[in-house]
């Protein structure tokens, strides 16, 4: 190796590594990537998932080499419902499909049980749904993935079960405080408004609020590292605390416009008075 001493007498190498060092240094950091020295090997190996079959009365679920490839939930003997997906809409209900298992105590401690004894990873369900939840969004079952559950489901957005009740006292604030109108004219322009529109549909709701709760349950599956921790977080009741706000305030500014259209309407046609004391020919 050439070099020199300097004045203390020391050999300074001037040419720093040889071929041999070149290799023995290649070697070392070999080592301390892996033990068998081979990288890719080790990362490929932390990759693989094994492949899950669960299917039991309520649930079921295929997973294949990593990727959900079928879900299945409820059935038609004793739930009266079934709903199974496969290939890219089973991907892009993945966060759906968790969140309605949640939703029932005993299916998710089930589902819990068999994940643990066939090793399904919960890693495999956070992607996807990290994936699913990018983008623009809207009303597509894949960027609002799991939204449209947390918020009523086709229990609220489909037959209305949690509007009907909101229509009954919505009148009344409606009209407190300006003209006393009777029993029977609130019923009138009850009667037209549910005419005019029925509902406070899905899609304005995600318009109005859906950004903010879709970056909460962003963060919910980021700060989840089990199916544990995330059905705790989106058991039946906290799922309905987390949204029951929004949902009011959009229910009742949309029932309130609603009633107002109404209400302009039977003015206008003479049916409905527009101030206390007045009378129709």
């Amino acid at each position: 190796m050439k070099g020199f001493k300097d004045k203390s007498g020391k050999f300074r190498p001037t040419e720093r590594y040889t071929k041999n060092s070149l290799k023995k240094k290649d070697l070392y950091k070999k080592s301390l990537s892996s033990p068998s020295g081979n990288r890719h090997e080790m990362r490929e190996k932390k990759t693989l998932y094994n492949d899950i079959d669960i299917d039991t009365h309520n649930f079921g679920l295929d997973v294949t080499d990593g990727e959900i490839v079928q879900i299945r939930l409820g059935n038609w003997t004793d739930a009266g419902w079934h709903w199974s997906l496969s290939g890219d809409d089973a991907k892009e209900h993945a966060n759906t499909f968790l969140i309605r298992i949640a939703n029932d105590e005993d299916e998710a401690k089930e589902f819990v049980e068999l994940a643990k004894k066939q090793g399904l990873d919960f890693d495999i369900f956070k992607k996807q749904i990290l994936k699913n939840l990018t983008g623009e969004l809207k009303d597509d079952d894949k960027s609002d993935d799991g939204i449209y559950v947390i918020t009523g489901d086709s229990g609220n957005w489909k037959f209305g079960e949690d509007q009907n009740d909101a229509w009954e006292g919505i009148v009344d604030s409606y009209f407190d405080g300006s003209v006393d109108y009777t029993d029977d004219e609130q019923a009138m322009v009850l009667e037209r408004a549910w005419d005019i529109d029925k509902a406070y549909s899905y899609e304005t709701f995600l318009g109005d609020y859906g950004r903010s709760i879709r970056e909460d349950m962003i963060d919910n599956v980021k700060n989840s590292d089990s199916f544990e921790e995330y059905f705790e977080i989106y058991d039946h009741d906290n799922s309905l605390n987390m949204v029951s706000d929004q949902l009011r305030e959009g229910m009742d500014n949309h029932l309130f416009d609603t009633i107002g259209e109404a209400t302009d309407e039977l003015q206008k046609e003479g049916k409905l008075r527009k101030e206390a004391g007045q009378t129709f020919d």
